[in-house]
């Protein structure tokens, strides 16, 4: 892990991150357990943002 924020915690409750051996933020879930998580290309672009309910933005 190189220094990355790995959760938050506030007055509703803690947000994590996670991170891949690439550095780049996978996904995060909020203090309700709702993910969000983002996929990428072999470059490192944002390929996909992936909500609950497995709503896709490309």
């Amino acid at each position: 892990m190189r220094d990355n924020l790995v959760q938050m915690q506030d007055s509703i409750g803690t947000t994590t991150y996670a991170y891949d051996n690439a550095n780049r933020l996978t996904s995060t879930t909020d203090p309700h357990g709702f993910a969000v998580s983002y996929a990428y290309d072999e470059a490192g672009n944002m390929t996909q943002i992936i909500y609950p309910g497995n709503k896709t933005v490309s």
